[in-house]
């Protein structure tokens, strides 16, 4: 595929401040963007709940609130028409024609975790398990808290909300929303005091509290196999980037007025929540986890069900098929309706086929480019995992598993699957004498 101008480094993770970048294809380190075609230090921007505080009520002139977000040139996506925290309205939720479905998460405890202070609230990092949507899989990677809660329930705010994020091998993200209500009497939720929740460090500059015992969110498990709300949003703090598929469970979970006073002794400004976004004629789904063949949708937001897009506002079958042969299929077979690389942005579905920055592209060594800061050596951490499956994805073999993360610009991702690509030739088994051959893929 084209470059179409992208930097193409050898040996460097990311650019510096000051150093040429394209937008939308920018490799700028952390803490920076691509902004005017030069990496920029997004450190210009802070925000926070209040005008002229900080998420611990100390003064910062330069703290944006909520309505002022969208200012900063790095989180325009802040002024976007899909935008959360939203208020449910019970009376205006939709169950598909499918009926309902309850949501079920697998998760695992896991233990030799810490809880972070991030200078916004407070964090758990671990992978947790995962959660299947629309034919998607989900990793939990973190939770972490809001008080109040950010959405509300016929306009009603709770004394706190919790945030499981999962990621997806696409890059979409799958965040499920647990409210707290505080309870007259003082009993602790036992959750958050497994967590220590009370013993939290007291500003981001202080180090991670390591926890004594596993953390299992299957104590939630009551609350996932009731009711929920379901719609396409945003993530709710800068940069707002709308590629979240949010679940905000009905039933509320309890917190102790101990437990609110610790995290409020720590955060005292006015709130650590997103005020409420205008729905924008979203869909908001009760208990379904997809819309069906036929069903209204709204391109943008839409939560058509697997092999559906919404076209013409419609959920529509995806009829288009891909292989890398002119009439037949990945295992060689006839297949009159396969389309080849060069018709992939044909089918309506796949038009960021026909984008600019397309991979896989010819790495011109002579044209590669080692960044200011120097080279750098990538060093991902994997483990070792036992008890994988190989399977025949339909194009390729493919091993999945939570093989392990790898660090750049200042961003974890974790490891989901690998899987396979070979240069194959047309009616030959093998090359012989004399013929040009790959090393390393050579046949």
């Amino acid at each position: 595929q084209p470059l179409n101008g992208r930097n193409v480094l050898k040996s460097s993770l990311t650019l510096t401040e000051g150093e040429s970048c394209v937008a939308g294809a920018d490799l700028c380190g952390a803490d920076l963007e691509c902004f005017n075609g030069v990496c920029t230090s997004s450190s210009a921007c802070h925000y926070g709940y209040e005008d002229g505080k900080d998420s611990y009520g100390e003064e910062c002139s330069d703290c944006l609130a909520p309505a002022s977000w969208g200012e900063c040139p790095f989180w325009s996506d802040c002024n976007g028409i899909f935008q959360t925290p939203i208020d449910i309205v019970t009376s205006n939720v939709y169950t598909p024609a499918a009926g309902t479905e309850v949501l079920r998460p697998a998760y695992s405890k896991l233990a030799a975790l810490e809880i972070m202070n991030t200078g916004h609230n407070l964090k758990v990092a671990g992978s947790f398990g995962d959660v299947v949507v629309g034919g998607e899989t989900y990793s939990a990677l973190q939770f972490h808290f809001h008080l109040l809660s950010e959405h509300t329930i016929d306009g009603q705010y709770y004394d706190a909300e919790m945030h499981i994020v999962h990621a997806s091998e696409s890059g979409g993200l799958l965040v499920v929303g647990i409210m707290f209500e505080m309870t007259e009497d003082d009993v602790d939720n036992e959750f958050l005091s497994s967590i220590k929740f009370e013993m939290a460090p007291q500003s981001d500059s202080g180090a991670p509290v390591a926890l004594d015992s596993a953390v299992d969110l299957g104590f939630f498990s009551e609350i996932y196999n009731g009711d929920y709300y379901r719609y396409k949003g945003s993530l709710t703090t800068p940069p707002c980037s709308e590629i979240v598929e949010w679940f905000v469970m009905a039933k509320p979970s309890t917190i102790s007025p101990s437990q609110v006073a610790y995290f409020k002794n720590i955060f005292p400004g006015i709130s650590s929540y997103r005020p409420i976004q205008p729905l924008n004629g979203r869909n908001v789904l009760k208990s379904a986890l997809t819309l069906g063949e036929g069903e209204s949708c709204i391109s943008g937001a839409d939560l058509c069900g697997f092999g559906l897009e919404c076209t013409n506002s419609v959920c529509t079958t995806i009829s288009c098929e891909y292989s890398y042969e002119e009439g037949k299929d990945a295992f060689g077979e006839e297949c009159s309706d396969c389309l080849t690389p060069a018709s992939w942005g044909e089918c309506p579905f796949w038009t960021e086929c026909n984008g600019m920055y397309q991979t896989p592209i010819d790495i011109v060594t002579a044209d590669a480019y080692t960044s200011a800061a120097g080279i750098e050596v990538i060093t991902p951490s994997y483990s070792s995992l036992s008890g994988l499956e190989i399977v025949n994805a339909g194009t390729t073999m493919k091993v999945a598993g939570s093989f392990g993360d790898i660090t750049v610009g200042g961003e974890t991702y974790s490891a989901l699957q690998f899987h396979f690509h070979l240069l194959r030739l047309k009616s030959s088994l093998t090359l012989t004498e004399g013929e040009s051959c790959v090393a390393g893929a050579d046949l």
